[in-house]
């Protein structure tokens, strides 16, 4: 790469972080018609600059190397450096991450109507505009840095603009659900520092590409498994896996829609960034040591994340107990890929895009269906699918491509980790990837059941919906109302821009997969032959 691409790169790679940071510093101080500008500018660049860092892209030479990185001096007197950088393992986050936000921010701009709903925008929109980019930046800073400590400093600055959309936006109970979203994890903070701090004294540096090196950190075999279970616990916090999830179906049911599709879309995704980027390099001994107990904790929270989704009678919680499930398809990735499998780890970084996509899918759509309908209680749902065909065809979708369907972005990486598992050697591998076939069968299943409903025709619609009755009109058309109490509207500017592009990518990923796989692969093999 010449002199002056490396320095274009360079700036593209700094801009995806100051852009959104001075986005946020800036939007509280504007006027909604201003704040729209800001906000859609901001978002724009950062996804063009994301999608441009592809270009010069290169086979990696070690499981961390970067295709463009920018190193400062940041403390010098403790030798810490502003290390970012992107390679075929990061990259596809980072992407994912300003998809995700230029999709909120659309849905936020263009899916507001109604005079009531306006008058609130002129508030409270550009405050919560400025809560997205802070935590974009802070998404994008751990899956770019190259530092530890970098790392977990990015990792923080997450828990606070969560908390804050969760309790400022959120439903009736929000302020205990996001009391509890900060105690679980901002304890899995508290771990992650301890062993940070373990491993960058022990090792006696904090570049992470110095301790993916092979052999890189040079630990003591208890060094190592000190420090992976310190990170383990923190990252199972944010994945988050059973039985630490607990915290997880508050936040989603409380959470307003964009906070939703950022949590599980973006924010899930560090913890199992970390066990991939952290303890699979850096602390192999420790990972292949672990992998037996890792597979079971997945299996774990595949069954039971798929049979708790199974007795659930709201939407949007029946969504948020799945991404317990489909995190531990993940996991079992994670520890196949720990127990020397190469098709594990692919598995998981193509599970973690599958799974980002179609569950923001899923909580733009619901909450959709929450402004019309009034609410996502599947019982009430009954007719939505005669009232609002588009939108019930658009859930449809999803949950298919959720459960795993063939050709759709949610089947490869479920497939890959059952390969994974079924492939080892020892027998209770293939017991793991046994089980986790049979729980792929009730994610169907409760599905399936979410999906009868919304399609049901209501017996007696005019006696439920009275007011669904025409009254003699003075004109020659009407509009039926839901019953939420809003007309039965087609999907805003907003919403159809936030849902389309997650549609695309979910049909992409799905029929091409190779095109992820193949930015990866040097980087997946060189921490597989690390860790073997």
């Amino acid at each position: 790469m010449s002199g002056r691409t490396a320095a274009i790169a360079n700036v593209l790679l700094v801009s995806t972080l100051v852009v959104p940071a001075l986005a946020a510093l800036v939007l509280p101080l504007c006027r909604l018609v201003v704040a729209r500008v800001v906000a859609l500018l901001a978002c724009l660049w950062t996804l063009a600059a994301s999608g441009a860092l592809l270009v010069g892209h290169h086979p990696a030479r070690s499981a961390v190397d970067p295709w463009h990185e920018v190193d400062w001096a940041w403390v010098a007197a403790l030798r810490l450096r502003f290390h970012i950088g992107v390679d075929g393992i990061s990259w596809p986050l980072v992407l994912l991450t300003s998809l995700l936000v230029a999709c909120c921010v659309f849905y936020l701009i263009f899916g507001v109507s109604g005079d009531q709903a306006e008058a609130e925008s002129q508030r409270r929109i550009p405050l919560l505009l400025s809560l997205v980019f802070a935590l974009q930046t802070a998404m994008l800073g751990v899956f770019m840095s190259l530092d530890v400590v970098l790392f977990f400093v990015f990792f923080e600055l997450t828990l606070a603009p969560m908390y804050a959309v969760i309790a400022g936006w959120g439903g009736p109970h929000r302020r205990p659900a996001a009391m509890k979203f900060l105690l679980y994890t901002g304890l899995g903070s508290l771990l992650l520092a301890i062993g940070v701090l373990l491993l960058v004294s022990a090792a006696g540096t904090a570049d992470l590409t110095q301790l993916s090196a092979p052999g890189g950190a040079g630990l003591s075999h208890y060094t190592q498994l000190a420090v992976f279970v310190l990170l383990l616990l923190a990252f199972a916090i944010k994945a988050p896996l059973w039985p630490l999830h607990t915290w997880l179906p508050d936040a989603h049911t409380q959470a307003p829609t964009v906070g939703s599709v950022l949590l599980a879309g973006v924010l899930l995704k560090l913890g199992s960034y970390g066990l991939i980027r952290l303890t699979l390099p850096v602390l192999p001994e420790a990972a292949r040591s672990a992998a037996w107990l890792l597979g079971a904790a997945a299996v774990a929270a595949i069954v039971i994340g798929a049979l708790v989704c199974l007795a659930q009678t709201e939407l949007k919680r029946m969504i948020a107990y799945s991404s317990v499930g489909h995190m531990g398809f993940v996991l079992l990735g994670v520890a196949s890929a720990a127990a020397g499998s190469e098709i594990g780890l692919q598995a998981a970084l193509l599970g973690n895009l599958a799974h980002g996509v179609i569950t923001s899918l899923l909580f733009f759509l619901v909450g959709s269906v929450k402004d019309r309908w009034g609410s996502t209680e599947l019982t009430a749902c009954v007719g939505l699918a005669a009232r609002l065909p588009l939108l019930a065809a658009l859930l449809c979708f999803g949950a298919v491509a959720s459960f795993g369907l063939p050709s759709l972005a949610g089947f490869w990486g479920e497939a890959f980790s059952m390969l994974a598992a079924w492939q080892q050697v020892d027998v209770w591998w293939r017991l793991y990837a046994t089980i986790a076939a049979v729980a792929a069968a009730i994610v169907v299943a409760y599905f399936l059941r979410a999906l009868y409903y919304l399609s049901k025709a209501s017996d007696h619609p005019t006696d439920v919906f009275p007011e669904n009755v025409p009254q003699a009109p003075s004109s020659t058309t009407f509009s039926l109302k839901t019953p939420g109490g809003r007309l039965a509207e087609p999907l805003t500017a907003g919403e159809l821009l936030a849902v389309v592009p997650l549609v695309l990518v979910t049909l992409v990923l799905g029929v091409w997969p190779g095109g992820i796989l193949s930015l990866s692969a040097g980087a997946v093999a060189a921490i597989i032959s690390g860790a073997s």
